[in-house]
């Protein structure tokens, strides 16, 4: 690929971005040859900078697709594993709680043990939470 034919796609990909709705359909149309099954402008745009880019550089094989449809169906973990004797330490307004993950996947706290830390959570705070985000396991 040349540099004006790179320059080229960048300004397509680029335009992508300020284009509506019904726009998008259209150039989805005429670069695939049917109406997108979507009507949701972000997947439509990352639909066009995929089939853009498959053209400049070359599509992936039949059997990567074929790979990726498969891993696409795959069961996605709702949470990251805890290890039992993980100790989630977490400063609330000063005091320090630590909890302890146990090996039957409930929680040692306060005494007795608990079915979730987003009822961890709650009993420190005394509002809703995620246990996850609450104590650092993931963004929230």
């Amino acid at each position: 690929m040349t540099g004006a034919e790179r320059f080229n796609l960048l300004g397509k990909l680029n335009a992508l971005q300020t284009m509506d709705l019904p726009t998008l359909a259209a150039e989805y149309e005429s670069l695939v040859g049917h109406r997108p099954q979507t009507d949701c402008v972000a997947v439509l745009r990352r639909a066009l900078a995929y089939r853009l880019q498959a053209k400049a550089y070359g599509d992936l094989e039949e059997g990567e697709k074929a790979q990726l449809k498969r891993l696409a169906t795959l069961p996605k973990p709702d949470k990251p594993p805890i290890m039992p004797g993980t100790k989630l330490v977490r400063t609330w307004r000063g005091t320090d709680y630590v909890v302890t993950a146990r090996d039957d996947g409930w929680f040692d706290f306060d005494g007795r043990a608990w079915r979730s830390l987003s009822a961890i959570a709650n009993r420190i705070t005394g509002t809703r939470w995620s246990g996850h985000a609450f104590f650092g396991l993931r963004k929230g």
